[in-house]
């Protein structure tokens, strides 16, 4: 089992005290081979079901996409769910015709080229979601997406950074 070294929760931010209602989180796990592995948090509202009940697991295609991964991952796995807006049909449509497995529990993503994978995640880039909407991105020490951050920039959705300070008795 890899070490987890980064975390993405997925909600909605309280309109007046800050910080996150999750439906989702993501673990980066890193070791040998990493993997994110996103769960969604409580259960269904009376009369909703989740599309994607379970967890689900994501092997990235690449050690230069690893948050890449991450973020196409909430975009196909957890927008939809929380209701405020539906995932842009045209990424999940795009993504099943060029994968029939993409929306599986597990899922190598080598699976895709480069240039599909960048497609995706282009489309990804682009979904807007409303002012309530946020991601708090937890980055622990050793984790690989620390130098990749800025590419948090190219999204246009919220999303606050947390990084870990190891406190050690004295």
């Amino acid at each position: 089992m890899g070490t987890w070294t980064a975390q993405i929760l997925v909600g909605r931010s309280h309109p007046n005290h800050g910080g996150i209602g999750a439906r989702y989180q993501l673990f980066l796990g890193e070791n040998s081979r990493p993997c994110w592995e996103c769960f969604p948090i409580g259960p269904s509202s009376p009369g909703q079901v989740w599309k994607n009940e379970g967890h689900t697991v994501w092997i990235p295609p690449g050690p230069e996409n690893i948050l890449k991964c991450g973020l196409l991952m909430v975009a196909l796995h957890c927008f939809d769910p929380m209701g405020s807006q539906a995932v842009n049909k045209e990424l999940v449509s795009s993504a099943k015709s060029m994968s029939k497995v993409i929306m599986d529990k597990f899922v190598d993503m080598s699976i895709l080229t480069d240039k599909q994978f960048k497609e995706l995640y282009d489309m990804a880039k682009k979904i807007e979601l409303n002012d309530s909407d946020k991601l708090i991105v937890t980055v622990l020490a050793g984790s690989s997406i620390t130098g990749r951050l800025e590419e948090l920039k190219k999204h246009k959705y919220d999303f606050e950074v947390c990084f870990s300070d190891l406190i050690t008795e004295t």
